[in-house]
């Protein structure tokens, strides 16, 4: 019986982007080991790149974006990210489907030493899908569209949680009360009304 709102909350939710890789930055930090020359060099910054701007509510997402790429091919893209608090610590995540077999990455570096408002997040893919055969050139009956979501979210409770997932939790807690103090018992109630009594007996 308390099977019920579980498995009613898993036919309710939505579908979810299965795997998920991510990066957390403090948005005042000036020093990273790799620096910005290495992703330049193998991706020259865009001059109109796709722009995040964080607003009040600390987070920012893309909708789903689409990647063509070659199996074992890397694609790389940059996205601009405005609006980030100085103070604050934040995480980047992309987030994609388990049917696209892809291994991503992402590195948040700042856009200049005396501006820390401001931040490049360089996305790394590469398509694992089906290798093709040695000495064979990949044609373009062989790129694979991987499909991506990018969130930029603001950390809090010591740079440990993402806001968001704080609202979250404090929303489902009165419903998780509500479902096993209130629902659970009703529905009790009202099977036992339709199941004969004999049937909780074994004569």
């Amino acid at each position: 019986m308390h099977l019920i709102p579980i498995l009613l909350a898993l036919f309710l939710l939505p579908g979810t982007w299965a795997n998920t890789e991510k990066v957390i930055f403090h948005a005042g930090s000036s020093s990273h080991d790799v620096p910005m020359s290495h992703y330049t060099s193998k991706t020259p910054l865009p001059t109109h790149p796709t722009i995040l701007t964080l607003g009040t509510s600390g987070l920012v997402s893309l909708p789903p974006q689409v990647l063509s790429t070659s199996p074992y091919q890397v694609v790389a893209r940059w996205f601009a990210i405005r609006g980030l608090d100085p103070e604050a610590t934040y995480e980047a995540r992309v987030s994609y489907p388990a049917s696209s077999p892809t291994d991503f990455t992402l590195h948040a570096l700042p856009a200049s030493d005396k501006d820390s408002s401001n931040h490049w997040l360089y996305l790394e893919a590469i398509h694992t899908g089906v290798r093709p055969p040695v000495g064979i050139i990949p044609s373009d009956n062989h790129t694979a569209s991987v499909l991506f979501t990018l969130a930029v979210e603001k950390l809090i409770l010591y740079h440990s949680i993402p806001r968001m997932a704080l609202s979250l939790t404090m929303t489902l807690i009165p419903c998780l009360l509500l479902t096993f103090f209130f629902a659970i018992p009703a529905l009790t109630r009202l099977l036992s009304r339709w199941v004969p009594s004999t049937a909780y007996h074994l004569e």
